[in-house]
């Protein structure tokens, strides 16, 4: 009994040295896990429904993202591993509270798991490599499954993004172009009128191949949640190829304890498909780079927002551009067959052009919908595009990034600021930002070669910047030859 007093004594009297030392040196790792907390509990304050508060989160974790850009490379002490972890698994209280139908059922359980899963992980998080982490890893695992079938009705959920999966996906499994049936669209363009649209399959053929063996079994979100696995496990590998070999579990403690994967299974979202796809690039790009290209493809067909989240890459890699040109070949090849039964217009229109042609969705979580919600200001979608340019020289002003963790970082505050501003942004929007925060953290000195970057260093850039104005100006003072 002394000796356990005297422990819980001596860990009260260094908590605060813990806290202070982890705001005076802060690292990158805690400013990812932090700010993927916090985006994840403020997208589940209205479940991606604007709301002041949420709003302040996501920009809350926009911040934090920034500072994370260049931050203290050091590892964080594993007291940061498990508060960020225990921080992120009690986000998923958030659940019953959020005000989506589909969680108004067995709210004690949800909450019962919710705190199981954030005190298992927050466990794995703490402890070192080993059988007992994996332990806490397996059971955490058990829990976000049960916290996910607790509200679980299979086959079925309020949403028209699953009727549209489903139907797509049946209609695939019979022989057919999963771009033929005409499907009815819930749409808001206020937050007081909403009617019905019809359209055809909005996502990329991949998606109805992907989550055919799960509706085989009656339920297509079965291949969300392997689809989740498969993230994981890509978090996983990514981790163990740089510093974070020692805190790949605990890379995974964060990926099971992340609010906003319950949502996205539960609501057959598909964008858990392309993040798997872009983190399992990022994991395989230096071993197996075949199917590296192979998974990069994959995330191009399920979204075009992928192309987003692949800027930074895109900007900084020469490899990274070869990869993306050969994955936009077999992209493009693979829809071939598809645009060809419905029309390349028809299908083009599909996929990306009603996104682009219908008007701003005023229930949204972004300062678009705030401003016209509190203040009657539209925007017609162009300050997307002016914040993304502006983020893009922003990024390569910042500097070079040193390793995979730098390019996610940048990959996630280009997606946020685009969103904030965007003609919409739902729960699954950001879940996109949240993946990306947690392969930032497992990406952690994952180098790549000096001869790869594609711009010059950009303190180097600003250097040659300064010298030729300042060689212009000595030109228009005629101090030329002689100074």
């Amino acid at each position: 009994m002394p000796g356990r007093w005297m422990r819980v004594r001596s860990f009260a009297v260094a908590a605060p040295k813990f806290l202070r030392s982890a705001i005076e040196t802060p690292t990158r790792t805690a400013y990812c896990g932090v700010a993927a907390a916090v985006l994840g509990s403020g997208v589940l304050v209205r479940f991606g429904n604007l709301s002041t508060v949420g709003l302040i989160g996501v920009a809350g974790s926009l911040c934090l993202t920034m500072l994370a850009i260049r931050p203290h490379l050091a590892e964080p002490d594993r007291r940061v591993w498990a508060a960020i972890a225990v921080l992120s698994g009690l986000g998923n209280v958030l659940y019953v509270v959020s005000g989506n139908a589909n969680f108004a059922t067995n709210q004690a359980v949800q909450i019962v798991l919710s705190l199981l899963l954030a005190g298992l992980a927050g466990a794995a998080a703490w402890l070192p490599a080993g059988r007992r982490a994996w332990l806490f890893l397996v059971g955490a695992g058990v829990a976000l499954v049960a916290l996910m079938l607790s509200t679980w009705v299979w086959g079925s959920v309020g949403i028209d993004v699953f009727s549209a999966l489903r139907g797509a996906t049946s209609s695939l499994l019979h022989g057919h172009n999963p771009y033929v049936p005409t499907f009815s669209f819930y749409y808001e363009p206020t937050p007081l009128v909403g009617s019905r649209i019809d359209g055809h399959f909005q996502y990329g053929p991949i998606v109805p191949v992907l989550a055919a063996p799960g509706e085989l079994l009656g339920d297509p979100r079965v291949m969300a949640g392997i689809a989740v696995v498969a993230l994981l496990a890509a978090l996983w590998l990514l981790a163990r190829q740089g510093s974070q070999v020692a805190n790949a579990h605990r890379v995974v403690a964060l990926g099971l304890a992340s609010p906003l994967t319950v949502g996205m299974v539960h609501m057959g979202w598909v964008d858990v498909y392309m993040m798997a796809a872009l983190v399992g690039w990022l994991a395989l790009r230096r071993s197996h780079r075949r199917w590296a290209v192979v998974c990069l493809a994959i995330a191009m067909l399920v979204k075009p927002t992928a192309l987003i989240v692949l800027i930074p890459s895109f900007l900084w890699s020469r490899r990274a551009r070869i990869e993306m040109v050969i994955a936009g070949i077999v992209a493009t090849m693979f829809c071939v067959p598809f645009a060809l039964g419905v029309g390349i217009g028809q299908f083009l229109y599909d996929v990306i052009g009603i996104q682009l042609g219908l008007p701003p969705r005023y229930r949204a979580l972004t300062i678009t919908a705030y401003l016209w919600q509190h203040l009657g200001i539209t925007e017609s979608g162009s300050a997307a595009i002016a914040v993304v340019i502006i983020s893009v020289v922003a990024i390569c002003w910042r500097g070079r990034p040193r390793d995979e963790g730098d390019l996610a970082v940048q990959a996630v505050a280009l997606t946020i600021a685009g969103f904030l501003v965007a003609k919409w942004a739902f729960f699954n929007y950001y879940y996109i930002s949240e993946a990306m925060l947690i392969a930032a953290i497992a990406g952690g000195g994952v180098m790549f070669a000096q001869d790869d970057l594609a711009l010059p260093w950009a303190p180097l850039l600003r250097m040659r910047l300064v010298v030729g104005i300042g060689d212009r100006v000595k030109g228009g003072l005629g101090l030329g030859a002689e100074s």
